[in-house]
């Protein structure tokens, strides 16, 4: 630890702020003005003692080159400004003391909460689940395992649980299988298997997100399934997100049979009135006033998941008024041209009648056409996804 000393009264020379200040001045002068920008803007004056003047650069990368090329331009310059003669230090951070990289489990959890989550008939009986098991009084259900395809909300109940349990001080841990099997594994080369055991079986409630991603990893498994069943016989909490259990072929069959012995809910691919309800959510998050043409017609795009939509409105949120209008004029107007090769069609025939052949169906297509204009929706849906980037 340094002695930072007041020597401003008593020695004539000025404070360790003001010292590195003009000596800045004057290596500005003198270094090449690209190196002094990149190199020199984070150096912190960290001391200041009787002979030494102490600066602190938190990159190491920096700190070496620095030493290297500038230590005595630095040195000089301290000097020159100050009226004593002073010794230069330059240090890094203690690796101890540096802060643990924001990961998944820190996540900002205000984004992802049971109001923010919109509910359909799609993911009612999974959002509804999410929402009893918050009430950590009833125990109808344990394990709860939710599945979908991606980007359909796994995550989202996952968090909003974990939010709510958190907000009731109740001990949660969410985490992803990823997670889980790196934390293992440097628990075994650091000799720390106790310190893991005792921070995942401790907990009242754990929740584990991608829990496919165990698949071929034996001895993690090993591990999460004397967790799992450490938690379940002490009746604790347990949520598992991840593919359809009847699909995870590469989980011991021990794991997937515990998996389904509690309540298995399963969220599809939302519907037209839920996208419609997604988007004007969005929209009002965003501030973004989207006419109801626009918001028909990024429903009926987004035929995938919640995150093409949230893509969709992202992009339109970065467009101004102007541009906004002219990206889905030039849309619309790719939609009518490639529709008209159907629709137009209808002045053929009556309105009770398949468009395509003539055949009576008392409105739409006859079952085989049907099928051909499902493909070309198919076909629309790519190409429009293309020109959104998708």
């Amino acid at each position: 630890m340094y002695l930072c000393l007041n020597l401003g009264l008593e020695r004539g020379f000025m404070n360790i702020e003001d010292l590195w200040r003009k000596a800045l001045n004057i290596l500005q002068n003198e270094i090449n003005p690209n190196s002094f920008s990149q190199m020199f803007k984070n150096i912190k004056p960290k001391a200041l003692t009787h002979d030494t003047v102490v600066l602190l650069i938190e990159n190491s990368f920096h700190k070496d080159a620095i030493e290297k090329r500038f230590f005595d331009h630095i040195s000089v310059a301290v000097n020159e400004v100050s009226d004593i003669k002073l010794k230069l230090e330059i240090v890094g951070v203690d690796p101890g003391k540096t802060k643990p990289k924001a990961n998944k489990a820190n996540i900002d959890l205000h984004k992802f909460t049971f109001e923010n989550f919109i509910v359909g008939s799609s993911n009612e009986l999974a959002f509804a689940a999410s929402k009893q098991i918050c009430d950590y009084e009833l125990n109808d259900f344990n394990p709860l395992y939710i599945y979908s395809d991606v980007g359909l909300g796994k995550t989202h109940l996952l968090l909003s649980i974990h939010r709510s349990l958190t907000l009731k001080n109740i001990n949660s841990i969410y985490t992803s299988s990823e997670r889980f099997t790196n934390e293992y594994i440097e628990a075994i080369k650091l000799r720390k298997t106790d310190e893991f055991r005792k921070k995942y079986r401790n907990c009242e409630a754990l929740l584990i997100d991608d829990i496919q991603f165990l698949g071929g990893k034996t001895q993690t498994q090993e591990g999460f399934f004397h967790t799992f069943n450490e938690l379940f016989l002490n009746n604790k909490k347990i949520v598992i997100a991840g593919d359809d259990p009847l699909k995870l072929v590469d989980l011991e069959s021990r794991l997937v049979s515990r998996f389904q012995s509690g309540l298995v809910v399963d969220i599809q691919a939302p519907d037209y009135e839920t996208k419609v309800a997604i988007i004007d959510h969005k929209c009002t998050s965003f501030n973004l006033t989207l006419s109801e043409d626009i918001v028909d017609y990024v429903a009926n795009l987004c035929q995938v998941n919640v995150r093409q939509i949230e893509s969709i409105i992202n992009r339109l949120k970065a467009m101004s008024d102007e541009e906004l209008e002219l990206y889905v004029r030039r849309l619309t107007m790719r939609h009518k041209r490639l529709s008209r090769k159907w629709w137009g069609l209808r002045r053929k025939h009556g309105k009770d009648q398949c468009p395509y052949c003539g055949m009576n169906t008392g409105g739409g297509f006859c079952k085989i056409h049907q099928r051909d204009y499902d493909e070309y929706l198919g076909a629309l849906s790519t190409r429009q996804n293309r020109s959104f980037g998708l």
